[in-house]
């Protein structure tokens, strides 16, 4: 089993979701998250003779992303983060974090979606939410 494929298994055991979709990229794809989007509200199409295939997406003024204090840079040394940010011991976070992922998912889809920011063999994988 690859290093993605233990991450995804790790990840889908722990947060419990009622099914995992791993998209390659397709149009069907395309449209059937598009769909979702926008049938959740998360995506607002525009005007389709002005911007064809177009959409506005929000987020919620509640993510916590947005919120400074519930970013953490976690290392195993202070010393490893910068004056200015919040830092928190690596393994203390972990525990925390698998507590509050454990089930997080369930009942929900979750979604595989290889990003590549770099050389192909960097990338990300994200989980998202629709149902």
């Amino acid at each position: 089993m690859s290093r993605v494929d233990n991450f995804i298994d790790q990840t889908t055991k722990l947060c419990a979701p009622k099914q995992v979709k791993k998209l390659l990229g397709t149009p069907a794809e395309h449209q059937e998250l598009v769909e979702a989007l926008l049938s959740t509200g998360t995506f607002t199409q525009l005007n389709q003779n002005l911007w064809p295939n177009s959409y506005a997406c929000r987020t919620s003024p509640d993510d916590v992303a947005r919120k400074d204090e519930s970013v953490y840079f976690c290392t195993k040394s202070k010393d490893e983060c910068g004056p200015t940010a919040n830092w928190h011991d690596s393994a203390l976070m972990k525990e925390k974090i698998t507590k509050a992922f454990s089930g997080c998912m369930a009942g929900r889809t979750a979604y595989v979606i290889p990003f590549s920011m770099g050389p192909v063999w960097n990338f990300l994988i994200l989980f998202l939410i629709f149902d």
